[in-house]
């Protein structure tokens, strides 16, 4: 069943819930006064949205958890397979074994990377190992392909299958060592359930979580079935049509597969001709469980759940189109007419290094920080409904979740 609802205006979800009674909180203080702290620091004069009185209401009509308390995190330095790794883990207070859940950045990004979601996840009572596999992608943005100014090669590099069988084959190796850990007996790794395991990514960690899954890429599907997990969690999933027939890519993906973009979550690489494509993958795979939450007016760099981004905001117009991918980066572009770089709307590495600070434009901060709380709230009642088998979550996503997120996105399902 694939369930559609129309959008309305924040206007009208504000006023029809501003006097609703709270019965129910739907995040714990930690998550909340993360989101605060990182979302207040947009703007002053961005717009003026939803009240703080706005932002309760909605947030008791969202997922009420089960559980929730305190996490912590710390930072640990491997070496896996010759190369130096670092793991960031954060793990709730307990005695009983969390499920786990691991967390691939994009490109461009440290280990350190999507705070927001991983202390949502790890307050909801998940032990939370987020890893840039590969030095390279942690260092995109100062490559040669980046200092050159050619972006699209960079991520054809990137993405491509020869650097998704290493970082997978990495994956692999660094689940083994932590779950080594786990059975010796080692502090820090005690209390994870490595038989409840799910992968979450964003941008090319995306990417990887949806191959690992089953996704059919050349060069990189024979690592994939190494690693034993039961759900993925895709921010900002990728799509390339010139990679192979669409029809036949995703027909082995059969777990539990919750994608989250947004109307406005463009390609800064310029390998996908719109946001639109964003949802291809939902489109192509079988149910059942498979989820797509679509956020209004949330860029690409924000779905990182950090701060700041190192990502330039795409210029969709302008970009190449899905049918010149295997051109060279130089060729003629949508006006038929060559361009230097000084005078094209390329990202350099001054604005590739720039820190994101912005929303899009007509997006308040408040606004913002309702969308955050929604794909903070939607993942972890996805991962109760996969790792810890909640009948109450499941029946949430399906039935409340996309009635909730009327006015900030739309919520479908199969």
């Amino acid at each position: 069943m694939l369930l559609h609802l129309d959008k309305v205006t924040l206007m009208r979800l504000s006023k029809r819930y501003r006097h609703h009674t709270v019965h129910r909180l739907v995040c714990v203080a930690s998550v909340v006064s993360v989101a605060l702290a990182v979302l207040g620091a947009c703007s002053t004069d961005q717009p003026s949205g939803p009240t703080d009185a706005d932002f309760q209401a909605f947030a008791a009509r969202g997922y009420g958890l089960a559980e929730h308390g305190v996490a912590s995190t710390s930072t640990y330095a491997w070496s896996v397979s010759g190369q130096a790794v670092s793991v960031v883990v954060s793990r709730p207070e307990g005695t009983n074994a969390a499920p786990v859940v691991i967390y691939l950045p994009g490109l461009g990004e440290p280990s350190e990377a999507g705070e927001l979601w991983r202390t949502a996840w790890s307050s909801a009572g998940y032990a939370v190992l987020s890893v840039q596999l590969l030095a390279a992608d942690g260092l995109a943005w100062s490559s040669d392909f980046a200092r050159k100014g050619e972006f699209r090669k960079l991520g054809l590099d990137r993405f491509g299958g020869p650097a998704m069988h290493r970082r997978l084959q990495l994956l692999a190796d660094v689940v083994a060592e932590a779950q080594h850990r786990s059975a010796y007996g080692e502090a820090a790794w005690t209390r994870m359930d490595w038989s409840r395991v799910a992968i979450a990514g964003y941008d090319v960690g995306a990417y990887a979580a949806m191959v690992a899954a089953g996704e059919h890429l050349d060069g990189a599907e024979d690592s994939a079935g190494r690693l034993k997990i039961r759900a993925v969690i895709a921010l900002s999933p990728f799509a390339n049509p010139a990679a192979g027939s669409i029809d036949s890519r995703y027909r082995d993906i059969r777990l539990p597969v919750l994608s989250v973009t947004s109307n406005a979550d463009g390609d800064p690489l310029g390998l996908m001709d719109g946001a639109a494509l964003r949802s291809v993958p939902f489109d192509h795979m079988r149910g059942p469980d498979k989820y797509l939450l679509t956020l209004q007016d949330v860029s690409h760099a924000r779905l990182g759940g950090n701060a700041g981004a190192t990502v330039p905001e795409p210029q969709p117009a302008k970009r190449a189109s899905a049918a010149s991918l295997g051109d060279d980066a130089g060729q003629r572009r949508g006006s038929g007419q060559r361009r230097s770089r000084e005078e094209s709307d390329e990202p350099t590495v001054d604005r590739v290094r720039a820190v994101d600070r912005a929303v899009v434009p007509g997006l308040s901060a408040s606004a913002l920080r309702m969308r955050v709380l929604a794909a903070q709230s939607i993942s972890t009642a996805f991962l109760d409904a996969t790792l810890k088998d909640d009948s109450r979550a499941r029946v949430w996503l399906a039935n409340d979740a996309p009635r909730w997120v009327v006015g900030l996105g739309t919520m479908a399902w199969k």
